[in-house]
């Protein structure tokens, strides 16, 4: 079989294939929603259910079968998943390498709005070095992997840093530093000071960030190991501000960084609860696209970001 042939098993059948149908399938399978989909690209619902439609009809398969809201991938579907995926990032990245990056004028970032205190001072500082009239353009993380994933795919985002890698043959994640967490209380809380067992702090009710991320939920799997209970959650919220101002009304425990919970001290009047208890750090990652390190504002930003945190 030639490599035009293996590309579908049909003599000749690629010239008969839309490639850019192959964009559509590789969002369907990584949002598991047409609707998803359609906003990525643009387009209706409609548009991307008749190319749906029509990748079906081209590899006789269903593709995609409906379980309740999300679409789940079939088995062909996930072995043309895992044969293109590489590759379609790497198209995606080189194309998008060809324009021309001399004289950025913007750099767009995600990042979460706590961490945003403590990587704006030296990045801030090291564009300004570097390319005083570059502009910063920041865009909240939404605590949502499938959204941060998409910026970095098709370029709304130069850089973004998460709370986990991206593990993409594409992409760079690079380990800048590791947040220690603690517990936090209101200062004046009728059962909680300075210090308090994990025995007393299972009979607590707590305050969690709501976040769909991997390296969030390893930890608060682990503080209820370590509590040796499951935590009676009486609230939730995807901001980490919110959490620091729930527990400050109230008397729910949080966790949240040792860094924020001294910064935010006495403006939100909590205090640090110290424990018997150790809490997982979580990971601060610098992540970003390979081929973004042949623009030069890119490289030095990246390299100097490196060094400030080393």
């Amino acid at each position: 079989m030639t490599k035009r042939q293996s590309l579908t098993g049909q003599p000749g059948s690629i010239a008969k294939l839309d490639l850019n149908l192959i964009t559509l399938f590789e969002l369907v399978y990584r949002h598991k929603s047409v609707a998803k989909a359609a906003d990525v690209m643009d387009v209706t619902a409609s548009a991307v259910s008749q190319g749906l439609n029509r990748l079906r009809a081209h590899f006789d398969d269903p593709l995609f079968v409906r379980n309740g809201s999300r679409l789940e991938s079939t088995a062909f579907a996930e072995n043309v998943h895992r044969s293109i995926a590489d590759s379609f990032e790497d198209v995606l990245t080189q194309l998008q390498s060809l324009s021309p990056t001399v004289a950025q004028s913007q750099l767009n970032i995600i990042c979460p709005p706590y961490l945003s205190l403590f990587i704006f001072k030296p990045l801030v500082r090291i564009v300004a070095e570097i390319s005083p009239q570059c502009k910063i353009l920041h865009t909240p993380d939404d605590n949502l992997e499938e959204t941060t994933d998409k910026a970095l795919t098709f370029r709304k985002a130069d850089i973004i840093f998460d709370l986990q890698p991206h593990n993409m043959h594409s992409r760079i994640s690079h380990l800048l530093y590791n947040e220690e967490l603690v517990f936090i209380r209101a200062k004046n809380h009728p059962r909680i000071s300075g210090f308090a067992s994990s025995d007393q702090l299972s009979k607590e009710q707590f305050t969690v960030l709501n976040s769909n991320k991997f390296s969030v939920a390893n930890v608060q799997d682990e503080i209820n190991a370590r509590i040796n209970a499951v935590r009676d959650i009486r609230f939730r919220s995807g901001s980490t501000f919110s959490i620091i101002a729930m527990v400050s009304a109230s008397d729910t425990i949080g966790v949240v960084s040792r860094n924020l919970a001294e910064m935010f001290s006495d403006t939100f009047d909590i205090g640090i609860v110290e424990t018997d208890i150790s809490i997982p750090a979580v990971p601060v990652y610098m992540v970003y696209n390979k081929f973004s390190l042949k623009n030069p504002l890119m490289k030095n930003i990246v390299d100097r970001m490196v060094e400030e945190f080393t």
